[in-house]
């Protein structure tokens, strides 16, 4: 499994893998997987797959 880990400083740790996975420290945990699991921290929990998509909010309007 190949993992690379780059490090954005204010943004907080992101990493990404095979699987797709990001971390985000400062806007919370952020993690998205094969399903698109999306899991947020510290703004609250989010999860949202394939099939099932939540709307972004406002506040959680944050771009890749």
């Amino acid at each position: 499994m190949v993992v690379a880990a780059h490090g954005m400083g204010m943004l907080g740790l992101r990493m990404s893998g095979m699987l797709g996975i990001r971390t985000s420290g400062m806007l919370g945990l952020r993690t998205s997987g094969m399903l698109g699991i999306r899991t947020s921290g510290m703004l609250g929990i989010r999860t949202s797959g394939m099939l099932d998509r939540i709307n972004r909010s406002s506040l959680l309007s944050t771009r890749d």
